[in-house]
């Protein structure tokens, strides 16, 4: 896939049971300080409104310099999950899905 030309975003979500909110939390924050840092990319974390048993997570990772392709970002993100040993608090997989945005001139 070719390197990103323009801004792009990517949303990474999960299902977090509210047992595990605790520990996983400053796993998920280190998580994204270290892409940040080794990227360049600015990060956010969001949790969805009114849930009770289980959380929906959404990590947001925006792209703002042209340094990594759309499938490196997804892959170093992989990669930066497993370190950080947080697969097994998650109820199921980590989806994600990445924007980019759109250019009236193009």
């Amino acid at each position: 896939m070719r390197p990103i030309r323009q801004f792009a975003s990517c949303y990474v979500y999960y299902k977090v049971a509210r047992g595990e909110v605790t520990a996983l939390l400053p796993k998920i924050q280190a998580l994204q300080a270290r892409m940040a840092e080794r990227h360049a990319l600015e990060v956010s974390l969001h949790q969805r409104i009114d849930q009770q048993d289980q959380h929906t997570w959404m990590e947001i990772y925006q792209l703002t310099e042209a340094n990594l392709s759309v499938s490196e970002l997804l892959q170093a993100l992989q990669q930066a999950a497993r370190e950080a040993d947080i697969l097994h608090a998650l109820h199921g997989e980590r989806h994600h899905e990445c924007f980019m945005e759109i250019n009236p001139c193009a």
